[in-house]
């Protein structure tokens, strides 16, 4: 404990060098206001998200920033508003039809999907769907699985000798085996329940998809649907379709087993929604128009179950790290110019960034970075999770001056957060080639759940992720160059051992 406070207080000397402090006390009022039941947990496109919405926007106000654009009919009135418009799809799993061959399953009860459009292709059985060459196993020798879609026993065999048995865990989890098959170039796979004595693994699906089809397909309004790939078969739909699981496997083997036609009944609905953007605008003529971005998401899951999820953590604590920074920057003259984003719809896939991104309200390639916080509040004073750490193609200067910053400040940076690569709104930036970072205080019990409250919310920390923040944003903002890339055999040189090593990769 001695240590951890001794860390803290050369960390506050130094940020008094950079200017005002963080303000445990007003990051506390900001975190309880959004996390207030009152904002009803702020799911995306709810009246509560409209609530925390325009707070975050009285925020931006108070803190000197800029609006982007301005409202709609006289008279004109500046915004920091930026409206989108997702559209929800939903199945009515007892109207849809699926087809295989001659055979008609039943939606919802065979056959199980998320999937809210129409498919059909033709269907090849791969027994496990296994593609290993190191465990000498591969189902699909001497297949062309290109256009196919692939039929394949969920898991791995019980006993396929060669290799260690947490090879072959790997090889048998869904999504490996979907890797696999995009890079084969199959339109997608049917997994098949392995044990007809247990309805365990395929019970669970049903009641994991059956939430999917009840929040329904979500996409943005205009733009291209992102469709799940996937459709689980019960043990009893296999033996309808004359699929047989045998005792001693053997890879390869593959099958045509028809053409497969699924067709949904969809109802679909509109959900309008917004992110807030509010600049500092840089003030030396040759790097004002470019822009880094500093980003938070206020969304959280709203009411679940009945119950009130307040989100103080994921990500009252992020939203409200970014309003102290803005205070804490509103008179720097930054040489390049710092935009403050608060999004919604990370939550539900990242849809406020990709709204971003894909009707951006200045030109993307004037974007320079993004610098995104999401969990900032809890676990140890004095650590805080990075990622980019060791991901493939997204590690660059920015993770450099992070870590030159956090020894600076007495902060240990821990690569958890490399896990976690996909799931912020840093990861939309970042696949669209721009420079990103994503601080993350570390995962907690209370993630997704009721008891995520702003007491349990560690407000010295909270600010020691500000100060972090800012000198970062100021930092970039002021750099003779913006930040840049770096390749692999020069950031592996000096970065530090990570719990995954991901690739930068679509969502």
């Amino acid at each position: 404990m001695s240590i951890r406070i001794g860390l803290a207080a050369g960390a506050l000397a130094t940020l008094h060098l950079c200017g005002q402090d963080p303000d445990p006390a007003r990051l506390r009022k900001d975190v309880y206001a959004l996390a207030d039941p009152a904002m009803e947990g702020r799911a995306t496109g709810t009246a509560g998200q409209r609530k925390a919405a325009a707070y975050l926007a009285q925020r931006f106000l108070d803190a000197g920033l800029v609006p982007l654009v301005s409202q709609e009919g006289p008279p004109c009135a500046p915004s920091f508003l930026l409206p989108y418009t997702l559209l929800r799809s939903r199945q009515d799993a007892a109207a849809s039809t699926f087809q295989l061959g001659h055979t008609m399953l039943k939606v919802g009860e065979d056959i199980l999907t998320a999937r809210a459009q129409a498919a059909t292709g033709e269907v090849v059985f791969v027994g496990y769907g296994i593609h290993a060459p190191e465990l000498k196993w591969d189902d699909a020798a001497g297949l062309e699985p290109k256009g196919c879609w692939l039929a394949m026993w969920e898991g791995a065999p019980e006993s396929p000798g060669t290799g260690a048995s947490k090879d072959w865990a790997t090889a048998g989890q869904a999504e490996t085996k979907l890797e696999w098959a995009r890079k084969a170039g199959a339109a997608g796979c049917l997994f098949i329940q392995t044990r007809p004595d247990t309805e365990a693994g395929f019970g669970r699906m049903r009641l994991y998809l059956s939430r999917s089809v009840e929040r329904g397909q979500l996409s943005l309004k205009g733009g291209a649907v992102r469709e799940s790939q996937t459709f689980w078969l019960s043990a009893e739909a296999a033996k309808a379709l004359r699929i047989e699981l045998k005792a001693d496997p053997k890879p390869g083997g593959s099958r045509a087993l028809g053409t497969f036609v699924y067709t949904p009944k969809i109802t679909k609905e509109e959900i309008p929604a917004s992110n807030l953007a509010g600049l500092i605008p840089g003030t030396d003529l040759k790097l004002k128009d470019e822009i880094i971005v500093l980003s938070a998401h206020h969304d959280h899951v709203g009411m679940e179950g009945g119950k009130l999820h307040p989100g103080a953590d994921d990500n009252a604590s992020g939203t409200a790290a970014i309003l102290e920074v803005a205070r804490l920057l509103k008179d720097s003259k930054p040489k390049r110019s710092i935009l403050v984003l608060s999004l919604s719809g990370e939550e539900i896939g990242l849809w406020g960034s990709q709204a971003f991104v894909a009707a951006p309200p200045v030109e993307l390639s004037r974007i320079k970075a993004d610098i995104n916080l999401d969990m900032v509040g809890r676990n140890a004073l004095d650590e805080v999770c990075v990622t980019p750490a060791q991901v493939d193609g997204a590690v660059g200067t920015l993770t450099q001056e992070a870590r030159a910053i956090a020894l600076r400040q007495g902060l240990k940076l821990t690569t958890e957060a490399d896990q976690y690569w996909y799931r912020s709104d840093h990861f939309t930036f970042a696949r669209r080639g721009i420079p990103a970072i994503f601080f993350f205080g570390g995962m907690h019990a209370d993630y997704h759940q009721p008891s995520d409250t702003p007491d349990k919310i560690n407000y010295e920390k909270l600010a020691r992720v500000v100060g972090l923040a800012k000198e970062l944003v100021l930092n970039v903002a002021n750099a003779t160059e913006p930040p840049k890339l770096l390749p692999k055999e020069t950031w592996s040189t000096w970065t530090w051992p990570s719990p995954t090593s991901p690739a930068l990769k679509p969502r």
